[in-house]
């Protein structure tokens, strides 16, 4: 069993918890980020149980990991991330593009968790840029509503009735 005493004493930062039988007192730590691991979409009486109890944060690592390029991945993932009330880490087992990354981002995904052994030196220079290059300030573009307003001309209005 895992003892926070000497993760404490080891200067760790985080633990990512999954094991739902290890001690509670992780959560009460003032020296140790807790996180919670998912591996899959959950119900949602789990979703608000999670959101109820003081994760710092939550890390996704799907075990049928899609795709985020394309928009059936983007799905996948918003099913999920829109029932976390929390700063959400996505486990990928890709370098993304730049573009996905900003996109990542862009729907509130706060870290990404990369297998350094799995990939190139000059990959994680690659990403490395490709997170510096990221703007913090991104917001999300503003919705374009289609413009109606020829029709609505015609419509008669009467403000005394």
């Amino acid at each position: 069993m895992i003892n926070l005493e000497k993760l404490e004493n080891c200067n760790f930062d985080f633990v990512i918890l999954h094991d739902l039988n290890i001690s509670s007192e992780f959560l009460l730590s003032e020296k140790i980020a807790s996180g919670f691991y998912i591996n899959s979409n959950l119900d949602d009486s789990t979703y608000d149980t999670i959101n109820n109890i003081p994760f710092s944060f939550v890390v996704i690592d799907l075990i049928k990991k899609p795709k985020y390029e394309t928009l059936s991945g983007i799905f996948d993932l918003t099913k999920i991330i829109s029932n976390i009330d929390n700063n959400i880490i996505l486990k990928l087992d890709y370098i993304p593009t730049e573009k996905t990354l900003e996109l990542l981002y862009l729907l509130g995904i706060v870290g990404v968790i990369i297998d350094s052994e799995a990939h190139r030196e000059d990959k994680f220079k690659i990403l490395d840029k490709y997170l510096k290059d990221l703007k913090g300030d991104i917001k999300k573009k503003p919705i374009l509503y289609p413009n109606i307003s020829n029709n609505m001309d015609f419509i008669p209005y009467d403000d005394e009735e």
